[in-house]
């Protein structure tokens, strides 16, 4: 195999694994009793603002920066969901006596 192409097929196990372990981690993320629990959150943080955006469903964004780390002890989260007119929100979050609990709503520009 000449080293052409065994710098395509290293470069290619490494695409597909990066977006192997996304995949894995959005999985996790949506999967998990939180998710549902941030919508309601980010909800009621809405409607308290009187936001047109209360309404909307929202969804997490892939491709931003984001924390998940579930363990026995103390798990935390920190991850954006966006509604479609592509407003995020940061939702931070940890587990008290094995609940999830939403901490904090934070806007994104």
């Amino acid at each position: 195999m000449s080293p052409k192409i065994k710098i395509i097929i290293g470069i290619l196990v490494l695409l597909v694994a990066y977006f192997a372990s996304i995949g894995v981690g959005v999985y996790r993320i949506t999967s998990s009793p939180l998710f549902p629990e941030s919508k309601r959150a980010l909800a009621e943080y809405l409607a308290a603002k009187k936001s047109p955006d209360a309404l909307e469903p929202y969804h997490l964004r892939w491709w931003w920066s984001w924390t998940f780390q579930k363990r026995s002890a103390m798990s935390v989260a920190e991850y954006p969901l966006c509604t479609p007119a592509k407003h995020c929100y940061i939702i931070k979050a940890w587990t008290v006596n094995g609940k999830w609990v939403v901490n904090e709503v934070i806007p994104q520009q």
